[in-house]
């Protein structure tokens, strides 16, 4: 490598003298500032697409920023009631009920490990709204995949409460007063499970505000 560095700045200081002498030196002048021109507007046009490359990701960083709080704020507007359900005397009978809030400070209780399904058409209606940031483009991946447990699964099966024959928790992600019908989410067996994801989103979306957008107090 070096001697190829060596040979070239002698070919070129060769090439120079000769021009030299060969070519008036006010010729030479005038190649050299037309040379130092064109360098310049190379230089300037390498200036001008790096800026235009630093403002577009300064841009990217700010949507991204902005769905990230907009799904924040959405999660922390979503109440979950869930219903808890015993198989007595050959039917379900609900035996109370505690709320599903959206932070990292969920608490689990005795009877989170009993069968966990989903009110269908309150989850529909609140999937209809979740997608829309799950599947945005500017989504942090990290956060999308914190999220999947509030996925539908690929394929699902729509359950009849009257025909469940064991313990379980509906959850509804709001209030319905007809029985619609209930399925099963992603990775979330029991309400135990649905808690540990919440607080593990919860957490996901904490450590991306503090990299992230270490300038913004924003705590959930």
């Amino acid at each position: 490598m070096k001697k190829r560095h060596f040979i070239i700045s002698i070919t070129g200081l060769t090439l120079i003298t000769l021009l030299y002498f060969i070519i008036n030196s006010e010729n030479i002048v005038i190649i050299l500032s037309l040379s130092q021109t064109i360098f310049s507007f190379i230089t300037l046009m390498i200036a001008i697409v790096l800026f235009d490359r630093y403002q577009t990701g300064s841009k990217l960083n700010d949507k991204t920023i902005n769905i990230v709080i907009e799904y924040i704020e959405f999660l922390r507007k979503s109440t979950i009631i869930a219903e808890i359900h015993k198989y007595e005397k050959k039917k379900l009978e609900k035996n109370g009920f505690t709320i599903v809030h959206f932070d990292s400070n969920n608490k689990i209780r005795e009877e989170d490990n009993k069968k966990l399904f989903v009110d269908f058409i309150s989850f529909m209606e609140f999937y209809n709204s979740f997608s829309k940031y799950i599947e945005s483009p500017w989504m942090p991946k990290e956060i999308k995949s914190a999220s999947k447990f509030l996925q539908l699964k690929e394929e699902n099966t729509v359950h009849n409460p009257k025909y469940i024959k064991e313990d379980c928790i509906i959850l509804t992600f709001s209030i319905v007063e007809k029985e619609n019908g209930l399925i099963t989410i992603e990775n979330s067996n029991n309400l135990k499970e649905f808690n540990e994801n919440v607080v593990n989103l919860m957490n996901v979306l904490n450590k991306w505000i503090k990299q992230q957008a270490s300038d913004i107090n924003f705590e959930i």
